[in-house]
This record gives structure tokens, C-alpha cells and sequence, in this order.
């Protein structure tokens, strides 16, 4: 207890005891912290990937990597291409091989990677939707993790426009759109395969969004929509109205069925229109922008669904669950999205068979319901599936995994064959020289 008494805490405390190194020590904890909290998270996200690899039949790390590639929407086609399934590798590569360039041809030309970055993205950040606090959070989220894909589908989508700009509101046959569109070097656009059928070119909104610090979203400017007879009225439309699906005027008087429905005349005779008009033909008919679900929105309604995908002998089939007895909205997508649309039945099932065949890949689909200006008053989630050769697949029957084992089975077995050869080869130079040495 005299030790205690004795000890002179002041002298022992002469300055204030939480001194400089203490602070240092502090922010060094609070960094070692940070690498936990971001090691952690790391093994999280990994631990969650391989989940979903996991639960679609994918055990090859590499096919693994591939198909997270083609749910993420930031690692573009070009990139999975040259198999590049990392975003910010995928970032990288389109710098190397797009907008660097495009600095070096600017007059006069700008080799400075940050000077490159700071016009980069005073050119193109005008054309993006700012979802963030300020422009000056966007600007600088867009320069860390989006800019090199802003600069490529922004181009992109401008090539896609000077295409279908004079297009939107008119029929035309979906080989020739896919002939101006790769001569315009825009390919893999549709999402259905390229015959010789109509589609319909419908308005919608051209869109760059920022939604989140992780999400950039680019919406077209157009939405296509089966039409076998070109007269405007989708095919869905015709077989609500009862129309002829490959005749454009089906009552012969001069008049397209799709005039007549917009002038509320009957398409199949005389006389004024004796079906009530749902609204996504006013929405068509008179050209008004059809809004787009495939972005960050407020307006998901659990009671609208995609339940599954699933085939029909050859035709796609979805079906899902929304309010009773109303009008839906189907959205495909590629680049530019099918619209089809449906009606929910008294327990709010519906289903949908595609008449067309789908393009091979990733494809996502979405079901809304649009008041009769176009804009979404509520939608779902999207669901996500597979399509090869026509018919939707699952992920492991997608990648075909016992194909990837056998041909890894039999590089291995190359390898090894190449690597006896070269022994042997060695061994027959050694010998040669051997015998030489003698002689």
C-alpha cells in the first residue's frame, strides 16, 4: 500500500499521456482494421460466387469465372471475348484498346494517362444521369470504375442510333435491320434470331445512368416488337383484336389495321372499333416513349414475377404471376429489348410462348405494367436464364462441362505426349553426340 502511495503518477504523467504515438498506434489499428473488414468482405464476395456457380451445376473454377462474367454487366462482350472475366481487368483492356487510342487521335493528340482521363470524362459525363449526391461524386465514381466502358457503349449506343433513328415508329425485316447494323460494326444487338419476318421499331429513351457507386446503365432508344405483316399492330395485338397476323389490312378496305385501331375503327369491317383498346396499343400506335425496366427502381412490386423458363417443343415459355385480369409488359433483353405482352388470368397467373427463336447466351427477363403515356407503374425483378441452340438450358448444360473436361483432358494428355517427345528427341541428340564423340 506505500509503494502505491509513493508512486507519483504525476511525474510519471508529465505531458498528456495520449501522446502522439499513441495516435499513430490508433490509426494503424484502425487500417489493420480496414484490411480484415475488406479481406473479409473479399472472401465473402468469393464465398457467394462460388455459391451461385455451385447451385447452377458449375464446379470448373474457370467455367465458374466465365459465368459470373456474363451476369455481370460491367465486364461487356468484348471483354469475355478475349477472356477477360474480371471487371476491373475488363476496364483496363478497353483502355488499352479504345479510349488510350482515341486520346492519341485527338488534335493535338494527349499521351498523359490523366490528362486522357480528365477529357475522357468531361466529353462523356455530360451524357450520364447523375443517381448520386452531387456530379462531383459522379464524375469521380465514373473516372475510378466506369469510364473506359462509358466511352465504349456510349459509342456504341450513338452507332445503334444512327441506325435506327429514321427507323423508330416504322416495320422492317429484322435480316435487313441486322445488315445495317453490322455495317455499321454493331453486332450481337437482337435477341432473337435474324430471319425474314417484321419487327416493329417502338419508342422508348435512350439512357446513361450512374445508379449506384457498382451500377452504370445503358437504356436504347428503341424496343422491337414482332410484326409479320409490318402494319404497326404487334402480333400480340393482332390476336387480341382477332386480326389476320400476316395480312396488314385484314378487312381489304385500304386501310392498315393498325390505322384503323388508332382511329378506333374496326379492322375487320365496317363500323367503329367494338373492342376496348388496352394501353400499350395507344402507347404503340402513337409513338410514345415505352419506359424500360432494366434499371435501379423504386416501382418493384412483389406481386409481379417471372417464375420460370421453360421450353415447349421448340418455343420458350414464361410464366409467372401478377395482378388478376390485367394487361402485362414481357421485356427481353439484348441491346435492344423484345416487348411482348400478356393477360394475367383471375388468379393472376400468366404465361408466354416466344414464336421466335432466341438468340445463344445470357438473356434477362422482366414483367411490368405501364399506364397508357408509357411510363412503369410497377415492375418486377428480373430473372435471368440461359438459351443454346433455341431452348433454354441451365448453366452447367450452357457450358457443356464434361465438353470442357474432355478437352481439358486432352490438352493434358498433349502436353504430356509433347513433353515424351521432347525427352526423347533429347535423348537422341544426346546419344548422336555420344556416337560422334567416339568416332
Amino acid at each position: 500500500e506505500d509503494e502505491y502511495q509513493e508512486y507519483d503518477y504525476d511525474d510519471y504523467y508529465e505531458e498528456d499521456p495520449v501522446d502522439d504515438d499513441l495516435d499513430l498506434d490508433y490509426e494503424d489499428n484502425n487500417e489493420e482494421e480496414d484490411e480484415y473488414d475488406n479481406y473479409y468482405e473479399n472472401n465473402n464476395q468469393v464465398y457467394y460466387d462460388n455459391q451461385i456457380c455451385v447451385e447452377q451445376g458449375i464446379t470448373n473454377e474457370d467455367i465458374c469465372l466465365e459465368y459470373l462474367a456474363m451476369l455481370n454487366e460491367d465486364i461487356v462482350d468484348i471483354c469475355r471475348e478475349q477472356e477477360i472475366y474480371d471487371a476491373l481487368a475488363c476496364e483496363d483492356y478497353l483502355n488499352l484498346l479504345y479510349t488510350a487510342p482515341e486520346c492519341q487521335e485527338h488534335e493535338p493528340p494527349i499521351i498523359d494517362p490523366e490528362e486522357c482521363n480528365s477529357y475522357l470524362l468531361e466529353t462523356y459525363s455530360s451524357n450520364v444521369n447523375c443517381g448520386l449526391d452531387n456530379q462531383a461524386l459522379c464524375n469521380e465514381v465514373l473516372e475510378e470504375n466506369f469510364l473506359n466502358r462509358l466511352v465504349v457503349e456510349h459509342n456504341n449506343q450513338e452507332l445503334i442510333i444512327e441506325v435506327i433513328d429514321d427507323l423508330i415508329g416504322e416495320s422492317i425485316e429484322i435480316n435487313k435491320l441486322s445488315e445495317q447494323l453490322i455495317e455499321n460494326n454493331v453486332e450481337d444487338t437482337l435477341p432473337i434470331e435474324i430471319d425474314y419476318t417484321n419487327i416493329y421499331l417502338a419508342n422508348s429513351q435512350e439512357e446513361i445512368i450512374l445508379e449506384n457507386e457498382n451500377t452504370l446503365t445503358f437504356l436504347t432508344k428503341a424496343v422491337i416488337i414482332l410484326d409479320n405483316d409490318g402494319d404497326g399492330l404487334s402480333n400480340d395485338l393482332e390476336e387480341y383484336y382477332g386480326t389476320d397476323i400476316n395480312n396488314s389490312d385484314s378487312d381489304n378496305d385500304g386501310y392498315t389495321d393498325g390505322e384503323e385501331i388508332l382511329n378506333n375503327y374496326n379492322p375487320l369491317g365496317e363500323g367503329i372499333l367494338a373492342k376496348e383498346r388496352i394501353d400499350f396499343d395507344k402507347i404503340i400506335l402513337n409513338n410514345l416513349p415505352l419506359e424500360q425496366p432494366k434499371k435501379v427502381s423504386n416501382k418493384i412490386n412483389k406481386e409481379l414475377e417471372v417464375k420460370k423458363v421453360e421450353n415447349n417443343n421448340k418455343e420458350v415459355v414464361f410464366s409467372g404471376q401478377a395482378e388478376p385480369n390485367t394487361w402485362i409488359n414481357i421485356y427481353l433483353y439484348s441491346k435492344l429489348p423484345l416487348v411482348m405482352i400478356a393477360k394475367t388470368d383471375a388468379s393472376g397467373n400468366w404465361s408466354y410462348a416466344v414464336k421466335k427463336s432466341l438468340v445463344d447466351g445470357d438473356h434477362k427477363v422482366y414483367v411490368t405494367i405501364n399506364d397508357n403515356t408509357g411510363k412503369i407503374v410497377k415492375q418486377s425483378n428480373p430473372l435471368s436464364f440461359l438459351v443454346k441452340s433455341a431452348q433454354a438450358v441451365s448453366a452447367a448444360d450452357y457450358f457443356d462441362t464434361t465438353t470442357t473436361q474432355d478437352k481439358t483432358n486432352f490438352m493434358i494428355l498433349y502436353y504430356i505426349l509433347g513433353t515424351l517427345f521432347l525427352i526423347l528427341l533429347s535423348l537422341g541428340v544426346i546419344v548422336y553426340l555420344h556416337k560422334e564423340k567416339e568416332v
